[in-house]
This record gives structure tokens, C-alpha cells and sequence, in this order.
């Protein structure tokens, strides 16, 4: 049995879990754990042959990690990994004690702490490279959310009826819908953008090509790939007092960051108080609660 056909088992047994999840997890929940325990799929099977994901023990944990740290992976990124192999180890049946992230000397995770936001020049040097690769419809999927704030399975499942005369009408976490109003010129130019492009491709959805769960891992996998062409070398340094700390490596999450700023600052601009403009980001990004505002603002 070669090392891809060991792989492929392993692939075959994470898609048996997706496949049959339950409401114990989201959907948008086992999609992103999902995406994020592939790698070390390939990783046990490239290094340690292994056949069967119930099977992981801790010292492939250790491997996997001391790897990671090596490849310069942020610890933020590593939790999101273990944890998505701890619950498909757990829902195959997994029954080997796995070491949790004190044993692997990661500090305890913190919400908020980092503003995860992409500058204006990174999102315009990322849409560039993926247009010279040929890929627009990455492209457009790095502008819909840095300009609307869609969360990546909101992109990827935009369909053209779902953009109205003044706003796009999204249906987000829970089933709640909200719509996103269309404020700017770039928004507007970009809109007629999308509807272009989805009278030139004819799908079901505008960004897919008939699977949204293929087109996120996409996003995900060419924004990691690609974020060192172009991720401001200098993005950690010179941070403003009144900000919190940049980011290490740009996800396609810090897009709808950059998104909740610019509207932040366009309602203040317009003369509305905070209490105001941080309502209006809220009601735009789908969430309720002001403590989850104030972590895409990024403000101490």
C-alpha cells in the first residue's frame, strides 16, 4: 500500500464523520475542523503509515506539532489544527489519551487579542497574484468579504438572487438573516462585478463551481500558501497605542476584520457617536453582542 492510498483512507474516514455529524457540531464548525485536520492527515500517513485515525496516539501529536513550529506556524494556528484533530479522533471511536496544549507548551488561547485585519495594499497585492494566476474567482472572493464582511461559507454560497438594488441579503449563522447595504462606490463597481461574472459562469452559486464546501478549502489553502507574497513584511512593527497587536499570518477570517473597520469609521465619519457606528458594524456582521464587535474593531 503506497502513501497515497493511505492517505486517501484516512480522507475516507474524515469524510465518513462529515458526512454523519449530528447536531453535537455545526455544519460551519465541522467544516472548519475539517479543513484544518487534512494536513495531518497527510502527515501520519507520509511519516508513520498510519492506517486508521482512531489510531493516533500522542507521540504523532508531539511530531505533528514540533513540525508545525518548525514550518513557523503561529500557536494560534496549532490550537485550531489540535483541536480539529482531537474531535475527528473522538468521533471515530478514537480511544487513546491525546496530550492537551499544556503538555505541548501552547499558551492559553485569548479572544481578542490580536487584530486579525488586512491592510488596504495586502488585499490589493493578494487580488493581484491570484488574477495573474488566472484565478478570479479567488480574487473576487478576497474582495466580497474584505468589502461586505461575509464570513468564507458566505462567499463561497453567494448566489446572484441574493444581491438586491441597495444590499445583499445574507443568510448567516443559525439561519439569521441580515442585509449588507451597498454604501460605497467600490462596493457598487464590485457588485457589477460579481453579477458579470456570474452571467459569464452560469452556476448555481456565483463563487462555486457547484461545491461550496471545495471552494472554501480553496480559499483557505491558496491564502496559506500564497500570504508570505503578499503579507506586509513589517505588518507586526509600529503598532498604534490604541490598537492591539497585528496578526502573524493572514487568514481569510481577517478579511471580514478589514471589513467591520472601514464600516466603523464611515459610520464615525459620518457624525454618528460610537455607540452608534459600533451598532451598525454589529447589525452588518450578523453578531449581537458588543464584546464581539470590539474584538473585529481591534481597539484596547
Amino acid at each position: 500500500m503506497t502513501k497515497n492510498d493511505i492517505y486517501n483512507g484516512l480522507i475516507n474516514q474524515l469524510n465518513s464523520v462529515t458526512k454523519n455529524n449530528g447536531n453535537e457540531k455545526g455544519y460551519n464548525t465541522v467544516s472548519t475542523y475539517y479543513n484544518n485536520v487534512t494536513d495531518f492527515a497527510k502527515f501520519v500517513a507520509d511519516e508513520y503509515s498510519l492506517q486508521k485515525f482512531e489510531n493516533v496516539k500522542a507521540k504523532h501529536i508531539f511530531s505533528y506539532v514540533e513540525k508545525l513550529k518548525s514550518e513557523g506556524k503561529s500557536e494560534s494556528t496549532i490550537r485550531t489544527r489540535l483541536s480539529a484533530i482531537r474531535y475527528f479522533h473522538k468521533e471515530v471511536g478514537g480511544k487513546n489519551n491525546l496530550p492537551d496544549n499544556d503538555r505541548l507548551n501552547l499558551s492559553k488561547r485569548e479572544r481578542g487579542t490580536i487584530n486579525k485585519a488586512w491592510n488596504d495594499t495586502e488585499i490589493r497585492k493578494a487580488v493581484d497574484i491570484a488574477k495573474a494566476e488566472g484565478k478570479e474567482r479567488i480574487a473576487l472572493s478576497i474582495k466580497v468579504s474584505s468589502e461586505f464582511g461575509l464570513r468564507i461559507d458566505e462567499t463561497a454560497s453567494l448566489k446572484k438572487e441574493q444581491i438586491k438594488e441597495n444590499s445583499i441579503e445574507i443568510k448567516g449563522k443559525g439561519g439569521k438573516v441580515r442585509n449588507v447595504a451597498i454604501e460605497t462606490p467600490e462596493q457598487r463597481k464590485l457588485i457589477e462585478e460579481l453579477k458579470e461574472y456570474a452571467d459569464r459562469n452560469g452556476g448555481k452559486y456565483i463563487l462555486s463551481e457547484g461545491n461550496v464546501k471545495a471552494t472554501k478549502r480553496e480559499l483557505e489553502k491558496w491564502i496559506e500558501s500564497r500570504r508570505e507574497e503578499f503579507s506586509d513584511k513589517g505588518r507586526g512593527k509600529n503598532v498604534p497605542q490604541n490598537e492591539k497587536p497585528k496578526a502573524e499570518n493572514l487568514t481569510f477570517h481577517g478579511l471580514r476584520y478589514r471589513y467591520a473597520q472601514n464600516k466603523y469609521e464611515r459610520e464615525i465619519g459620518k457624525g454618528h457617536t460610537e455607540k452608534y457606528a459600533k451598532k451598525a458594524v454589529s447589525v452588518s456582521l450578523g453578531h449581537e453582542r458588543l464584546e464581539v464587535t470590539n474584538i473585529y474593531l481591534a481597539r484596547k
